[in-house]
């Protein structure tokens, strides 16, 4: 009867503290959600009125390129505000575009960004996987790195151990 009695009690905590785990990890997060339509937009060098544009990586070669609407800022020491034109940002993508391993990316690269509250805030684009960001205030964020490599499951079938017969002879 003993066993029953913690049992129950155990289960009664897990109930109350997972939701609270729950909501205070996503307190303020920012969120991503891949589009094809983003993807298009940048892919057709079409810049969206009423955002301020930011690169991460080197001028020449980015990595990632966002568009964030005016009334929120990025701050971050890894991205840089670029003022873009049609020519620029088509060298930009072109370049995103032939990075060794972009072939490999089955995902869109576009995506809008949004806040806690679902209204977005900007658009990303990049053939790397999406980064994490989090606000320090109502409309002042910040954005990590992206990861500039692909996945394991994205190399070659040697490297993920695959069966013998997926291996070159």
């Amino acid at each position: 009867m003993e066993y029953k009695t913690k049992s129950w009690r155990s289960r009664a905590w897990l109930l109350l503290l997972v939701p609270l785990f729950v909501g205070a990890c996503g307190a303020g997060q920012v969120h991503f959600k891949r589009s094809y339509e983003v993807a298009n937009t940048f892919e057709s060098f079409q810049l969206m009125p009423g955002h301020r544009y930011y690169y991460n990586g080197l001028p020449y070669r980015p990595d990632a390129v966002v568009g964030i609407r005016d009334d929120y800022s990025l701050k971050s020491p890894y991205w840089h505000a670029v003022t873009l034109d049609d020519r620029k940002l088509r060298h930009m993508v072109g370049e995103m575009l032939n990075n060794p391993g972009a072939e490999y990316n089955t995902e869109p690269n576009g995506a809008y960004i949004f806040n806690d509250q679902g209204e977005s805030m900007g658009v990303w684009y990049s053939v790397w996987a999406l980064p994490v960001a989090t606000f320090s205030s109502n409309t002042e964020f910040s954005i990590s790195q992206p990861t500039t490599t692909f996945p394991r499951s994205n190399r070659d079938p040697e490297e993920r151990g695959f069966p013998f017969f997926y291996r070159r002879p």
